[in-house]
């Protein structure tokens, strides 16, 4: 990938030259007219307001039906809000970040399950490294490498102004860069239309040459420009994201003839939400929105109508996996979702890191935090694969795999780890808690390794399992400080699987966590 040149400067030197893809598929150019630059109070050099030509927008297509017939396996990797963190390491708050060489290894490896061709890579915002412009080119070199697809832009990318934005837009292809309702200014009013592409369209191949079409389509929250305040932004402002979306869809389903239709935005979950409810009562819902903005890590995606809305924390701690599969002759959508939590023990992609060493100077140091890892049989079913039929907690939330809270050597969103252990499957569920699964007499064997986090209090707790409504184990009273302790026990044709935690009088500190539990 070129290097991404200084925009304000090669704007006034030259007129840049911009690709747009016409109906027919074929490349056109057109010239954009720039002005000088100005400077602002911030020391920013941006384009006047009013001044400033857009690059040509992707024309709608006008496609022929497809057959209905046959289906279409694929997949959607997404993620949201790396904010530049490419290196491995700990933050001052005792945040693991993972560094963007196990990303890769994770989407490589994702990816080639069902081939690039069958994998769409999305990512929701805010994917720039605020404050070092130096290495965002380096990154989307890495992103290119890694397949990513599509990005939104989120209010973090709007910060070195729009005609850099515009320039990293063309430099990113054949990533898209996307945004239906982030438009441009003209003497203070927004404009009609979108400053760069607000959507793609992927034609995806399956069985018997069915083929499903799917629209991605990039957005942001009304009034996103305002989330970091800069002169910069007076060229930019975002409308309403309902609106703008009503407005495009007749063109995606009836000119475009998609069949899936994929929201990536950068706003807040509650938002998203909202969004679902207003396209679903209009009747215009997409199928998935990969969300971004409120860095929310979630257990399961929120089903609001016939749409799915996924978010995966932040700084590439987390990735998600939407499983597709499109059935042609009755127009319908399975969907499945999972989520995967980096720990150290995730495999680094070498090609990454030795891109990574290659590009950084010699004091940026990847601090590698060393695997330890609880060992586990393979082939076998965790209990956060499972969704509970009854979920009950003493405090915070239940942890599926990371902590729910920041306290007492907690970060929230991080792998859960005890006693010097990794359980990258484990549950956290403070006492008193219950939990309950439906095992359907399917299964042979249950294993967990009981404990509490370290924490300086508490007067400790005791683990308990049921089967079918009757007790069957009970453990000794576990401290903070006590060893972790391996439980087993055959659950052969046990239908209802209870795990409870209960506190002595007093739950606090009673951070009870069953460490990877499975059952086979």
């Amino acid at each position: 990938m070129a290097k991404i040149m200084n925009p304000v400067t090669q704007m006034v030197l030259m007129t840049l030259l911009v690709a747009c893809q016409p109906t027919d598929g074929s490349q056109t150019l057109q010239q954009i007219e720039v002005s000088t630059p100005v400077t602002t109070s911030t020391g920013m050099e941006v384009l006047p307001a009013g001044e400033i030509s857009f690059p040509a927008l992707r024309q709608v297509q006008d496609r022929t039906l497809l057959p209905a017939h046959g289906t279409v396996v694929f997949k959607v990797i997404h993620w949201n809000d790396f904010h530049g963190a490419l290196l491995e390491r700990t933050t001052t708050e005792g945040m693991w970040i993972p560094g963007i060489a196990r990303l890769a290894s994770f989407v490589k490896a994702e990816s080639s399950v069902l081939g690039p061709d069958h994998t769409l890579v999305l990512d929701a915002g805010d994917w720039s490294p605020v404050g070092n412009p130096k290495i965002i080119d380096i990154q989307m070199n890495l992103f290119k490498g890694m397949g990513l697809d599509a990005m939104t832009v989120g209010n973090h990318d709007l910060w070195r102004g729009l005609p850099a934005l515009v320039d990293f837009a063309l430099d990113a292809r054949p990533v898209e860069v996307l945004s239906q309702n982030m438009m441009g200014r003209d003497a203070g009013e927004c404009m009609k239309s979108p400053v760069i592409n607000g959507y793609q369209i992927y034609e995806i191949t399956g069985d018997e040459d069915a083929v499903v079409r799917v629209a991605v389509v990039g957005l942001g929250m009304e009034a996103l420009e305002r989330s970091n305040v800069q002169s910069a932004y007076k060229t930019i402002c975002y409308t309403d994201p309902v609106a703008a979306y009503e407005t495009l869809y007749p063109s995606l389903v009836e000119r475009e003839k998609a069949d899936v239709v994929i929201v990536v935005s950068h706003s807040w979950l509650d938002l998203e939400k909202d969004f679902a409810r207003q396209t679903n009562a209009l009747g215009i819902a997409p199928d998935l929105i990969i969300s971004g903005h409120s860095h929310t890590l979630m257990n399961t995606p929120e089903v609001i109508g016939k749409t799915r809305i996924a978010e995966v924390g932040d700084f590439g701690r987390a990735i998600g996996i939407f499983d597709l599969v499109y059935h042609r002759d009755s127009a319908t959508l399975d969907t499945t979702w999972r989520q995967v939590v980096l720990n150290p023990c995730s495999p680094v992609d070498a090609d990454t890191q030795a891109g990574l060493l290659q590009a950084f100077p010699d004091n940026m140091v990847i601090e590698e935090q060393p695997c330890i890892s609880n060992q586990v049989p393979s082939n076998v079913v965790y209990l956060t694969a499972l969704k509970p039929l009854k979920v009950r907690v003493g405090y915070w939330s239940l942890g599926v795999g990371t902590f729910p809270a920041t306290e007492g050597g907690m970060v929230q969103g991080e792998r859960i780890i005890s006693h010097g252990i990794f359980f990258p499957n484990g549950l956290f569920a403070h006492a008193p808690s219950e939990l309950v699964y439906d095992l359907d007499g399917a299964y042979t064997q249950f294993h967990a390794v009981i404990n509490l986090k370290e924490m300086p209090c508490g007067n400790g707790a005791q683990f308990a399992i049921a089967l079918d409504g009757r007790e069957v184990f009970r453990s000794d009273v576990l401290r903070p400080e006590s060893e972790p302790v391996e439980v087993s026990l055959d659950v052969s044709g046990t239908k209802r699987l209870i795990l409870r935690t209960d506190d002595l009088g007093s739950n606090e500190c009673d951070t009870t966590i069953w460490g990877d539990p499975y059952i086979e």
